[in-house]
C-alpha cells in the first residue's frame, strides 16, 4: 500500500503537482498548537497549496487513487437481494473521493442516501480515475446528466421492483402464499 503519497494542488497556478523528488511537504505547528502544512517545488514554496494524500488503492487501471480524485464507477447490473429477481440498468456515475469519519470514502450525494460509502478494495476493480475536483470539477456537476444516468429509467425499474413486491406480498396472503 502506498498510503504516504502526497500531491499538491498550486491554485495560484491552477496545477496539480505530481509525487517526485522535487515536491516537498513539510508538516509544522504554530506557536499555538495549529498545524499547517507547507509545500514546495524546485525549492519556491506553493501559497495556499492544498495536499492530498494517496489512499493506498488503485483503480482498475492500476492508477494510484487520491483524496480529491473523481472516479467513474459504471455499474450494470444490480441484484435485489431479497427477491430472486434482477434489475439491468446501466449507470454511470462520478464520485469524488473524500476522507471522512476515518477512512476514504466514494461522494455523491445526488446518487447515495447519505452521501457517501466507504472506498474498500472490493470496489476498485470497479472503478476508474477520470481526474479531479480541480482540474475536472464539471465531471461532478453533471452527475445528473441523462448521458450519465437516465432518471426516467431508473424510476422505471424502481416501479417494476415495487410491482414486484406487490405481487409477492398479494402472494402472501392468499392460502398458496402462507403454505
Amino acid at each position: 500500500m502506498d498510503r504516504l503519497i502526497f500531491r499538491v494542488w498550486d491554485p495560484a497556478n491552477k496545477r496539480m503537482i505530481k509525487p517526485s523528488f522535487d515536491l516537498v511537504i513539510e508538516f509544522h505547528t504554530n506557536p499555538f498548537g495549529e498545524a499547517y502544512i507547507c509545500a514546495f517545488v524546485d525549492n519556491k514554496k506553493i501559497e495556499n497549496a492544498i495536499v492530498m494524500q494517496s489512499t493506498g488503492l488503485s483503480d482498475k487501471n492500476g492508477n494510484l487513487i487520491f483524496a480529491g480524485d473523481i472516479v467513474l464507477h459504471e455499474k450494470k447490473e444490480i441484484r435485489n437481494r431479497n427477491y430472486d429477481t434482477q434489475v439491468n440498468i446501466n449507470i454511470k456515475v462520478y464520485h469524488s473521493i473524500i476522507f471522512a469519519r476515518g477512512g476514504y470514502k466514494l461522494a455523491n450525494y445526488d446518487f447515495m442516501p447519505n452521501g457517501y460509502i466507504s472506498l474498500l478494495p472490493d470496489y476498485c476493480n470497479e472503478i476508474e480515475v477520470a481526474g479531479n475536483i480541480y482540474d475536472n470539477p464539471e465531471l461532478i456537476a453533471n452527475n445528473a446528466d441523462e448521458e450519465l444516468f437516465s432518471v426516467e429509467n431508473y424510476k422505471e425499474d424502481l416501479e417494476e421492483r415495487r410491482n414486484i413486491e406487490a405481487q409477492e406480498e398479494e402472494w402472501n396472503k392468499t392460502d398458496w402464499g402462507r403454505k
